[in-house]
C-alpha cells in the first residue's frame, strides 16, 4: 500500500494510505487514496513527454525569433547586473550579447545558463561567479531595458565573444583576440 505523509508542510507516500496531520491535533490519521495504475502512469508518462517536445520545439522557436524564456532573461539580467552595475543599459546589454554570441559560436557551449558559468581550468569565465557577486544581485530598471533591447534585435551585429575590465593590462583578450570597441568599463574582442 502506498502512503503520503504531510510532514511539515510535505506529502509523502508510503503504500495505498495517506497520512496526514490536523493542524488542532498531533495524531496523524489515515485516509485510504486510489493507487495509480500502470495505465494511468503511462498514460501521463506520455502526456508529460509530448509536453516536453512542445516545450522543446517552443524553445527553438524562441530562439529563432530572439525570444527568451523567462529563467534565460533572469540568467541575463542577473550576469549583466553583476558585470556591468553603473554602466546603463547599453553596457548591460553589451554583456548579454557577448552571453548570447558565445551560445550561438561552435567555441562555446549552446545554452545560457551553461556559457555563464563555464570554467576554464577550474576558474569561472565571468569573475561575478567566482565572488559570488552573482548571487547577491538584483537586476535593476536597466537590465530589463537591456533585455527588451536584445530581443528587439538591437544589438544583433555585435560580433563580441569577450570582454574584460578596461583597465587590465597584458591580458589573454588583449594578446589573442581582436580588439572592437570600448563600453563603459570594458573592452570588448572578438
Amino acid at each position: 500500500m502506498k502512503r503520503v505523509l504531510i510532514f511539515g508542510g510535505f506529502l509523502l507516500f508510503l503504500g495505498g494510505v495517506l497520512l496526514f496531520k490536523s493542524e488542532t491535533s498531533s495524531q496523524v490519521k489515515p485516509i485510504e487514496i486510489q493507487a495509480i495504475n500502470e495505465e494511468n502512469l503511462q498514460a501521463k508518462t506520455n502526456e508529460i513527454e509530448m509536453m516536453n517536445e512542445l516545450v522543446k520545439a517552443s524553445k527553438d522557436e524562441r530562439k529563432e525569433e530572439n525570444t527568451i524564456d523567462l529563467y534565460d532573461a533572469m540568467m541575463l539580467m542577473k550576469i549583466a547586473m553583476a558585470e556591468a552595475e553603473g554602466e546603463g543599459v547599453e553596457g548591460k546589454a553589451m554583456v548579454m550579447a557577448v552571453i548570447l554570441n558565445r551560445v550561438k559560436s561552435d567555441d562555446f557551449e549552446n545554452d545560457i545558463d551553461t556559457v555563464i558559468f563555464e570554467k576554464t581550468n577550474g576558474v569561472y569565465q565571468f569573475s561575478p561567479l567566482a565572488d559570488g557577486r552573482f548571487f547577491e544581485v538584483k537586476p535593476d530598471t536597466e537590465c530589463h531595458l537591456a533585455l527588451a533591447a536584445i530581443e528587439r534585435g538591437e544589438y544583433d551585429d555585435i560580433d563580441a565573444l569577450y570582454f574584460e575590465n578596461k583597465n587590465l593590462k597584458d591580458t589573454w583578450q588583449s594578446k589573442n583576440c581582436e580588439y572592437l570597441y570600448t563600453i563603459g568599463n570594458h573592452k570588448f574582442y572578438k
